[in-house]
């Protein structure tokens, strides 16, 4: 990562669909009860990866166009978009992979890619939507996009001259070709990553009037698992009830399905959205994209001077960036190791996910 006192922000707020609801297929199940053959992989546990590509794609607006592009999302882009059900089933896939290697043999990457798919509000309308059919979100941050959100609420720096976002990228703050969806794509190395994402380009080409591409990968060596800061990612993912939450979870917190999915009752009873014109969007859910330069350099800088500033009380770089972070770069939350990284919790890291009940329990404050 390159020392830069320039941020570069990208921000897009989507709408991931729900995969059965798209083919005109209703669930004849409880409303309360989660359909993990309807939710996208991504949403709530996660798809496997190492690799990632996001694929930005603006349709083109001419009708033979939408029409073809519709006709190929249900017959050919839908049977890839991975479930959650889909995660669950691969992650047993893996897990018996593992347990049944032969003595001495080699772990490898399984080839296992996955697919994901989310619309903005402008490219729902391309596909006929009715507005009333569209959810504005909450405070209509759906229905005006980011880039005015950027402004109203994130304070992104703007060209007040040139009335424009400064650190934003070009791709996104196209007006003529606005975004209107993405596809995200996961895969275990670069190469199988490139064929999927070939497979779809070839798919969907046709209809585009351009598209762009962001792509990122997991760090290397013993950095795996790890965010740039070097600090264990995936510590916080939420435990869904009837998804992912099991009673041991009630200590660190079960979240009800309609604080990450659309369509269901809120604790009180109440629906979330009780527009029948949305009761397509169950299972749904909002995903935002922000792209931003982490300054990794100046951080582990900063945390080293700050350090040396307090050299008599015999503190180094690492405690000052626990203190920033809420917890030691092993995982160890401040709660349980206040004073410096203790190795036995790190010892009880499975998977790169730290032990829920000496973890996802603590407050992780600075």
């Amino acid at each position: 990562m390159p020392n830069s006192t320039v941020s570069i922000s990208n921000f897009y707020m989507l709408v991931l669909f729900s995969l059965l609801s798209i083919q005109a297929i209703k669930a004849d199940m409880s409303p309360n009860r989660v359909d993990l053959k309807n939710v996208q992989g991504d949403i709530i546990i996660g798809l496997q990866k190492r690799y990632e590509a996001f694929w930005f794609c603006s349709l083109k607006s001419d009708p033979g166009s939408i029409e073809g592009f519709r006709r190929k999302l249900k017959s050919d882009l839908l049977p890839l978009i991975t479930t959650t059900q889909g995660v669950i089933d691969t992650q047993r896939v893996i897990d018996d992979y593992q347990q049944n290697l032969e003595e001495g043999e080699a772990k490898k990457w399984l080839p296992i890619t996955h697919v994901n798919l989310g619309f903005t509000y402008d490219g729902l309308e391309k596909l006929g939507l009715k507005a009333e059919e569209i959810p504005n979100g909450k405070n209509g941050v759906f229905l005006k996009g980011q880039k005015l959100d950027a402004i109203d609420n994130l304070g992104d720096p703007v060209d007040q001259a040139a009335k424009k976002l400064k650190t934003w990228s070009d791709d996104f703050l196209d007006e003529v070709n606005p975004i209107d969806f993405v596809v995200l794509i996961t895969a275990p190395n670069s190469n199988l990553l490139d064929q999927k994402l070939d497979q779809v380009r070839r798919m969907l080409d046709g209809y585009l009037s351009r598209s762009f591409l962001r792509q990122g990968n997991v760090r290397p060596g013993n950095q795996y698992g790890n965010e740039h800061f070097g600090y264990p990612d995936s510590i916080s993912i939420p435990k869904i009830k009837g998804v992912n939450a099991r009673p041991e979870d009630e200590k660190a917190g079960i979240v009800e399905p309609n604080v990450i999915l659309l369509g269901y009752p809120s604790p009180n009873g109440n629906n979330t959205d009780p527009d029948s014109n949305h009761a397509w969007l169950k299972d749904g859910s909002f995903m935002v994209f922000r792209q931003l330069q982490q300054l990794v350099p100046e951080f582990q800088t900063f945390c080293v001077e700050t350090a040396e500033k307090f050299e008599h009380l015999n503190i180094s770089g690492e405690f000052i960036g626990a203190r920033i972070i809420g917890r030691w770069k092993s995982g160890a939350p401040l709660s349980l190791a206040p004073n410096e990284d203790n190795p036995e919790l790190k010892k009880q890291t499975h998977a790169l996910v730290l032990d829920p009940t000496q973890i996802t329990t603590s407050s992780y404050v600075a």
